[in-house]
């Protein structure tokens, strides 16, 4: 019992006490930090835990740590807290800590996509539920896969799968420093669809005029390099440009044989032959006869349309009286004959001279 100032008794004073009745659920692998309170002692105070396991310890007025990997379970927690006063009042309590277990670290995804052979190749892999930093490793039998040990990023370089195809099974192991996590995959190396030309032949042209055609190929890595062979030994006029285009200017009529290589990103090459066709240049694409038809040629012509015309009439006079005119018929066939020698005349010299 107290007594206050002026003589009267009063109630016994409110005992030393710790106020937290629960502690929050902690998760394994992350830090924990649970403040302590207590009340009606003097301060300040002084905080112990007993039964604890290790991992969990009184840092000042709170109750701290870090649950490792399978460490989930319910756990009986003795708070006990002392104060400052003299004799000091200690008092203790007994509270339920749950550690929930921490969700399983699992890389992902469950399967990759397929690799072309002899082409460079990356897939990015990640992990669920990490807590900190990933390290990723892998276990193979093929060293051109590889794994970046900070990203996670499966590589193979390019041309380091060539004259491979099938599948390639292997393992990744990734850990967060709490868990380690491995999972197995099978990678698809496909056969490279042929790097070759699309362009088989060349469009035929004609001498003097510029030519501009351009040559494809197909399946190839960018960028595509070209250049001509030195055999067989390719028209001085003619050369391919940066970006696969035939240019010169024919300087001749004939066949030459133009051999081209591509060569892709990969470092692939392949190489074809065409035969480049020049024909004689020609304003219409017909021949033509540039030498003027001579007068005496053309009054020839003349002449026989005027036998033409004169047959006609002499036939017509000889054939349309009552009684046929055997003179006249007999000249209009004459003059008929002349005109057909003429004609005939007229086209063969002028046939020659074409």
């Amino acid at each position: 019992m107290k007594f206050n100032p002026f003589g009267k008794k009063t109630g016994s004073a409110p005992a030393l006490e710790i106020v937290n009745n629960a502690l929050p659920e902690m998760k394994e692998g992350e830090n924990y930090s649970q403040p302590l309170f207590a009340k009606n002692g003097v301060g300040p105070y002084k905080w112990m835990v007993a039964g604890t396991p290790g991992w969990l310890a009184i840092h000042g007025d709170k109750l701290e740590g870090t649950a490792p990997g399978g460490s989930a379970a319910n756990y009986t927690i003795q708070l006990i807290v002392e104060d400052s006063a003299s004799p000091p009042n200690i008092v203790d309590k007994s509270l339920q800590l749950k550690v929930i277990a921490r969700p399983k670290l699992e890389a992902f995804p469950n399967q990759i996509p397929e690799a072309i052979e002899g082409n460079a190749y990356t897939q990015p892999l990640s992990a669920r539920n990490a807590t900190g930093a990933l390290h990723w490793t892998i276990n193979t039998t093929k060293p051109w896969i590889t794994i970046d040990p900070h990203t996670g990023a499966l590589k193979i370089a390019a041309t380091a799968s060539s004259g491979f195809t099938g599948n390639v099974d292997f393992e990744v192991e990734v850990t967060d420093g709490i868990q380690t996590a491995t999972k197995n995959y099978q990678l698809q190396v496909r056969a490279a669809p042929k790097f070759e030309f699309v362009t088989t032949q060349l469009t035929k042209v004609q001498a003097g005029k510029p030519i501009n055609e351009e040559v494809n190929v197909r399946n190839g890595a960018p960028p595509i390099t070209w250049h001509l062979e030195a055999a067989p030994t390719p028209p001085p006029w003619i050369a391919i440009t940066a970006n696969g285009h035939l240019i010169g200017t024919p300087a001749m009529v004939g066949t030459f044989p133009v051999k081209i290589m591509a060569t892709e990103g990969g470092g692939k090459s392949v190489s074809q032959q065409f035969d480049l066709e020049v024909e004689a240049a020609s304003s219409t694409g017909v021949p033509t006869d540039s030498t003027p038809t001579p007068a005496w040629l053309n009054k020839l012509m003349w002449f026989g349309f005027g036998a033409a015309i004169v047959a006609a009439v002499l036939l017509l006079i000889g054939i349309t009286g009552q009684t046929p005119n055997k003179f006249f018929v007999f000249l209009g066939f004459v003059s008929l004959g002349i005109q057909l020698v003429i004609f005939g005349l007229y086209f063969v010299i002028k046939g020659g001279k074409q």
